[in-house]
């Protein structure tokens, strides 16, 4: 099989390792005028024949991908399907963009008691977090990778490197599938703690638990302004809250991996407010029920006033955390 290379468009989106859907639907919409709604359709097209070409790419003998190194094919082909009927009604973290997967993973570790040091470094697929617990010093790993596949113990040997390169005292490799029985043992025999999808999706249900139990959720009163209030809502660790290009931010709720709702700001006003789950659906922003909306010209064409379109996003979101 050839190696893949890319040009043009193809090329500046591959080439930024922090890119996420967003930024890619950004990027289309910008160099190919293209709407909001066909530029996420082809964004989504992008990435998962990328990942697929990437897979295809497995088992050549030429120059391999990153993700050769750290995974495996099972050897039993029974595996695969019987781990995905055990996932039916799991967390699916395949359609998690890198970015978002950053977001989530590092609110669980947050969550189960670990300081999270500000750096991070990016990698294929994942993410290196170098943490405090309990007076140790810990390296995660945290890898998104197929269900299909199996984590080999290549992928131990790095968190053991990383161990030493960080002057950890521990290691943690998080992934979203299963790992070889070769990397158990290696695990075992070399001390790295391993979190496959089974654990970790306990690991969520166990700060699930805890913070419905320990800590119940109560929306901060309305304070200043519509976007001061909204702003507010991320500091609770609820709700996730990222900026984009343009003034825009998306509004996320911890394992969901859609926007729940999209505001656009303009001179310190939200002239733009999508709610972006509809029918228990995601939608673009663009087929979103816009509870504010403006014109070109970034004017509020219509809408109610700050204080009541801050309650009725309550109501809204209110759903998300039944």
């Amino acid at each position: 099989m050839r190696s893949i290379k890319f040009n043009g468009i193809l090329q500046e989106i591959f080439e930024n390792p922090n890119n996420n859907t967003r930024d890619t639907v950004e990027l289309l919409q910008s160099r190919l005028r293209l709407p909001q709604d066909k530029a996420e359709i082809l964004a989504s097209r992008i990435e998962k024949h990328y990942l697929q070409t990437m897979l295809m790419s497995v088992n050549d003998n030429t120059k391999q991908p990153p993700l050769r190194i750290v995974t495996e094919k099972p050897s039993d082909t029974k595996q695969p399907q019987q781990h995905l009927q055990r996932r039916a009604n799991s967390y699916v973290f395949e359609s998690l963009s890198n970015k978002e997967f950053e977001i989530f993973t590092k609110w669980v570790l947050q969550e189960l008691g670990y300081n999270v040091f500000p750096d991070k470094i990016s990698t294929f697929l994942g993410v290196d977090y170098l943490a405090t617990k309990e007076g140790l010093n810990v390296v995660i790993l945290a890898r998104k990778y197929p269900i299909s596949y199996l984590v080999s113990k290549a992928a131990v040997f790095m968190a053991q490197q990383a161990k030493c390169n960080y002057q950890c005292e521990h290691a943690i490799i998080l992934t979203t599938t299963v790992f070889s029985d070769k990397a158990k043992l290696y695990a075992e025999n070399c001390g790295v703690e391993l979190w496959d999808v089974q654990k970790f999706e306990e690991k969520i249900l166990e700060v699930k638990n805890s913070t419905e139990f320990v800590d119940p959720f109560v929306f901060p009163t309305f304070k200043g302004t519509l976007l001061d209030s909204l702003l507010m809502l991320g500091e609770h660790k609820k709700f996730l809250i990222e900026k984009r290009v343009g003034e825009k931010y998306d509004v996320f709720f911890p394992g969901v991996n859609f926007p729940l709702l999209t505001f656009q700001v303009q001179n310190a006003q939200v002239v733009r407010l999508v709610y972006r789950i509809k029918y228990n659906e995601s939608v673009g922003e663009n087929d979103g029920e816009a509870l504010i909306n403006c014109d070109r010209n970034g004017t509020i064409s219509h809408g109610p006033n700050d204080v009541d379109a801050y309650a009725q996003v309550l109501e809204y979101l209110e759903q998300f955390l039944e």
